[in-house]
């Protein structure tokens, strides 16, 4: 029953913190964001718990959020248009599905668990028990951080050890907003029926039928939560900017948040998925700053205040992997700088090109001092990928259709999804040399499982290429739609590209 509370009122929290999109929103979107933006808040008020070192506990954390989320509740102030039947209706749905689940969960033993697993857990153990990061070893801090520790300290509570329901009710919340997403895709190109069903039902067949996921799943580990907030912070950007609702960077600017502490590349990893979206001028300034503004203090609290003092002395060089993070959150700042000033903002576009370029840089560089550690990790990953890492067909025909859709098809605001996509895949590259050894063949490699992280938002951009080629086919080519990022720079009849 403890953990059932915990799930239901984690799920409680993430309505609170959307409480402004009631009538702006569909109910099925705000349903579907409701549970990772609650385990996203709970992860907030627990980092800066232990960064002011007041005495953490998950009661705590859950508290800290929930004050957040009322906060959040009282000056969204009244909802417009939307009846109380309706969201006592979503709500009702939603937390009943995480009890349930929760139940069923703590009784069929699906969990997961590997070596990586057992220290997670020891990590929510001292957590829980001290308090604070005191009692956390260092070297755990260094390999693993912070983000599937806090996913458990839960089970600490409930004797467990673990939750056995989160990981899986975060999975099934990212199938949901990844179809909420879709559907928005669906809408705005006037998707018929019958495509939108064959669309949803032939890539959920194909993602929930592919071990790799499935296991994640149920894995204690962090890759799931990354993939489905990625999945919130970019999938409701998307919309956001497509729709002009900006509240719905209010639980994209909490998943982009909740990143820098998950894991040793999180940071990095959020960033790559983030400049694509606040270099884009259809969403304006002030609400750029708004979005990365939560990315950009968590990185500050944990890489620059909470875990310095428990680092590996060697890891605190001023490009090491501690306090190289805040010249990650400082890009972010500059570049937003840069587009606030009207003479120079038009080179703010550019961001994502100049993070393409600098990671290719970056790898090539490396690859010319150290060319076998690039070459055994492109051999580990392709056999991975192909068979060696139990994805099936999954990395076999998704990249093909994700070149396929960038060679031929063009929407608006489409960077936002190829530009993170590319991005992350130079960014796994980069990562072997940066943490000085190769991805190696087998399920448990890490290349392999951060491989994870980006599966949500590869597949619904391959959907929404998809919607947006039936509807040129249909005569409706989105080409020749005007954009509202192209009319703010003068640019006349849209390219479509995204970044504007």
């Amino acid at each position: 029953m403890t953990e059932m509370a915990l799930m239901v009122w984690m799920a409680l929290i993430g309505f609170a913190v959307l409480g402004p999109l009631w009538g702006r929103v569909s109910p099925f979107g705000i349903g579907a964001m409701a549970f990772p933006a609650g385990v996203a808040a709970y992860a907030l008020g627990s980092l800066l718990l232990l960064t002011v070192d007041v005495g953490f506990s998950t009661v705590a954390g859950l508290v800290v959020a929930s004050v957040g989320g009322m906060v959040v509740v009282l000056v969204g102030g009244r909802t417009p248009g939307v009846s109380a039947g309706v969201m006592l209706a979503t709500i009702g749905i939603v937390v009943g599905a995480c009890a349930i689940g929760a139940i069923i969960l703590q009784n069929v033993h699906l969990t997961r668990l590997t070596a990586d697993s057992v220290r997670y857990l020891a990590t929510a153990g001292a957590l829980e028990t001290a308090g604070s990061l005191d009692g956390v070893s260092a070297w755990d801090l260094r390999m693993r951080h912070l983000g599937a520790p806090l996913m458990h300290t839960g089970g600490v509570v409930t004797g467990r050890g673990y939750l056995a329901s989160i990981t899986a009710l975060l999975a099934a919340s990212g199938l949901a907003t990844a179809a909420w997403v879709a559907w928005e895709g669906f809408v705005v190109w006037a998707t018929p029926t019958r495509w939108r069903w064959l669309l949803l039902g032939a890539t959920a067949a194909l993602l929930i039928s592919t071990n790799r996921w499935l296991y994640h799943a149920f894995y204690v580990n962090g890759h799931m939560a990354i993939g489905v907030l990625l999945m919130v912070g970019v999938g409701a950007t998307w919309v956001a900017a497509r729709r002009g609702t900006w509240v719905l960077l209010i639980p994209a600017a909490i998943a982009f948040g909740a990143l820098p502490p998950w894991r040793p590349e999180a940071a990095v990893t959020g960033a790559v998925f983030l400049i694509p979206l606040v270099s884009v001028v259809a969403i304006p300034i002030a609400l750029r700053w708004a979005l990365a503004a939560p990315f950009v203090a968590t990185t500050v609290l944990w890489h620059g205040i909470a875990y310095p003092a428990r680092a590996v002395d060697g890891d605190l060089g001023v490009f090491g992997p501690v306090y190289g993070n805040l010249f990650v959150a400082a890009g972010i700042v500059v570049l937003l700088a840069v587009a606030s000033v009207a003479r120079v903002r038009r080179v703010a576009i550019y961001a994502p090109w100049v993070m393409l370029a600098g990671l290719v840089a970056y790898v090539a560089l490396a690859a010319a001092f150290d060319p076998r550690t690039l070459e055994d990790t492109l051999a580990a990953t392709g056999s991975n990928l192909a068979v060696s890492g139990l994805w099936g067909l999954y990395w076999w025909v998704l990249p093909l259709f994700i070149v396929g859709a960038l060679l031929v098809i063009r929407f608006r605001l489409q960077s936002m999804w190829t530009m993170s996509i590319f991005g992350y895949t130079l960014a796994l590259l980069a990562f072997v040399y940066l943490r000085e050894g190769p991805y190696r063949v087998g399920t448990g490699d890490s290349g392999s499982r951060m491989m994870v992280h980006a599966v949500f938002v590869a597949i619904v951009y391959v959907v929404l290429a998809a919607s947006a080629a039936l509807a040129r086919d249909d005569g409706a080519d989105e080409a020749q739609v005007p954009d509202a990022a192209d009319e703010i720079r003068g640019g006349g009849r849209s390219r479509s590209r995204g970044v504007a």
